[in-house]
């Protein structure tokens, strides 16, 4: 995900203008490397999650700063975006309330780390094992910004393949 900030002021002689990139890069979330905490201001442990339909899952959330910081939590909201992030085979996940994430935001001391409880919450009538939903979680700081990708399906022999995977 890359996003452009441009600012500037008009000069005396013509304008100015400050640009400012800022890049987000995915990469796949694999757990069997072991690394202890990841690089970058702040790091999310592991990036993606498959839940069953009413399973609890955690992350681990690091803030690799020199300062606290007070993260805010929230799910992608914009169904304009949801084409931009969702994964190919998933559907966005229709209801917000169909997942708990317990808290709106998380304040973790420099150099500290916090875990990040989320429950899946499915109603029984929309149920389907062809059914695959995901949404993205934004865990938003004043200094750095993380996504995590939560996939919520059910559990038979192809997705407990792609739940080791994400593991």
């Amino acid at each position: 995900m890359v996003t452009l900030g441009v600012a500037g002021k008009p000069g005396v002689d013509g304008i100015g203008v400050a640009v400012d990139i800022r890049a987000q890069i995915e990469t796949q979330s694999r757990t069997d490397i072991r690394c202890g905490r990841p690089d970058g201001l702040m790091g999310i442990v592991p990036s993606t999650i498959v839940l069953s339909p009413t399973e609890k899952g955690e992350v681990v959330v690091f803030n690799n700063g020199a300062t606290s910081e007070t993260y805010r939590i929230y799910a992608l909201a914009d169904s304009a975006k949801w084409q931009t992030y969702m994964a190919a085979g998933f559907h966005a996940l229709p209801d917000a309330n169909w997942l708990n994430l317990g808290v709106n935001s998380l304040t973790i001391p420099a150099g500290g780390q916090s875990t990040l409880s989320i429950t899946a919450a499915l109603p029984k009538k929309v149920r389907s094992p062809a059914d695959k939903y995901e949404t993205i979680i934004f865990i938003e700081g004043k200094i750095a910004t993380g996504f995590l990708r939560v996939r919520i399906m059910e559990s038979d022999e192809k997705t407990e393949a792609g739940r080791r995977e994400a593991q």
